[in-house]
């Protein structure tokens, strides 16, 4: 007799590992055809740019509880990131739509400690609403007035832009008939949302530098700043209120 052993062939994997396998496959093949097309990479890494700015106003902040949340942020901004450079479009724009939700609840939350700590304990929701209030939200008047006066008349603006960065991003949330978000309705790559992304994401980038420069630059001071203050004067040096407090001039 031979004293040969026969192996047993390996099991094959359940057919629910496959299936996702199939899908991970997938989605690492429209990451590679995302990054080949032109100009893809430097858009991702504009985008980028704004996870290094939540992570530089978390340390600004550090020690306070905004610093947390403004952590958590960036996760779930990384997240939207992988998402839109592997085809899930749908599911990077209801990212998008949270970062922004997340970080002016952060900026609401900064002023109202009982609701901070209910919130914090799943007794308090967050409401869009709420944080858009024409009186009394975080991108109002009255708040600019308790915390950046020199800034009370761009807030309308602002305001009006997360505002329509919301309701847009929200189609894919809530399953409305698109009228502003186009994403295909398979998994495969698509440089028409690509490119929608990364422009609402941008915009986004915009409101929320702006909402926490209106929120915490006078009560931190310019000498906690110099993590963000380059990216304040990218963006709003146009601003003369932005560049008086930098120390640049404050005319035309």
């Amino acid at each position: 007799m031979s004293g040969d052993v026969t192996e047993a062939e390996p099991a094959a994997p359940p057919e629910i590992v496959v299936h996702y396998r199939r899908l991970q496959e997938k989605c690492a093949e429209i990451l590679e055809q995302t990054f080949r097309v032109p100009g893809n990479v430097d858009l991702q890494a504009k985008s980028q740019m704004l996870l290094t700015e939540l992570e530089a106003w978390a340390a600004t902040t550090t020690g306070t509880p905004e610093s947390g949340l403004l952590t958590s942020v960036g996760k779930e901004l990384q997240y939207a990131l992988l998402a839109v450079a592997q085809g899930q479009y749908r599911e990077a724009f209801k990212g998008l739509r949270l970062v922004m939700e997340l970080t002016l609840q952060t900026m609401h939350l900064s002023v109202n400690r009982l609701e901070l700590r209910e919130w914090l304990e799943g007794r308090k929701d967050t409401v869009w609403g709420v944080l858009m209030d024409v009186e009394s939200g975080v991108l109002s008047v009255r708040y600019a007035r308790a915390f950046f006066p020199d800034l009370e008349d761009s807030v309308a603006n602002y305001r009006g832009l997360a505002q329509t960065l919301y309701r847009e991003c929200s189609e894919c949330v809530h399953g409305n008939m698109p009228q502003h978000i186009l994403v295909p309705g398979n998994l495969e790559f698509d440089q028409e949302s690509f490119a929608l992304w990364h422009g609402k994401a941008d915009a986004t980038a915009i409101v929320l530098n702006f909402a926490l420069a209106l929120r915490f630059c006078r009560e931190l001071g310019r000498d906690s700043l110099s993590g963000v203050e380059t990216a304040l004067m990218d963006r709003f040096g146009h601003l003369p209120a932005i560049r008086r407090f930098f120390g640049g001039m404050g005319g035309e």
